[in-house]
């Protein structure tokens, strides 16, 4: 086992939750008290015909070709992780997929302040594994 943090300690020490993916982006800001104040979301056309693990994230292509490519929401990213901090199930992934977007546009990304729900679930809970499903069925929740 590891240190145990209660639901109300990561509420209390983040003022936003955003989550993303590697063909999508979708987010939701949250207050310090929980409540949600904005929301967004969209698949992203990786504009060059390949959408990787289909298998794994169930985007195909024919669901990205009119989908915005990241160049075009890149204002949007940046205006998210503006005094945001990160909640993502794997957490360092994320910080790649977003480093490399932003440098393509010129943009050096130092890092995200973060919450990694994978290294956090792996410290607090013994399950078969780590995927985001078990994990969330692993606490009794739902998505």
């Amino acid at each position: 086992g590891g240190a145990e943090i209660s639901r109300k300690e990561i509420d209390d020490y983040t003022q936003h939750v955003s989550i993303f993916g590697a063909r999508g982006l979708a987010y939701i800001k949250i207050n310090a008290e929980g409540k949600e104040f904005e929301r967004f979301s969209t698949l992203i056309n990786p504009g060059n015909g390949e959408v990787g693990r289909s298998d794994i994230h169930h985007i195909s292509l024919s669901m990205v070709k009119q989908a915005p490519k990241i160049e075009e929401i890149i204002g949007e990213i940046v205006r998210l992780l503006d005094s945001s901090i990160v909640v993502a199930h794997n957490a360092k992934f994320e910080e790649r997929f977003l480093g490399a977007a932003l440098k393509d546009s010129g943009i050096n990304l130092q890092g995200i302040p973060a919450i990694d729900t994978l290294w956090l679930s792996r410290q607090v809970v013994k399950l078969p594994n780590y995927k985001l499903a078990t994990v969330i069925n692993g606490f009794g929740e739902t998505i």
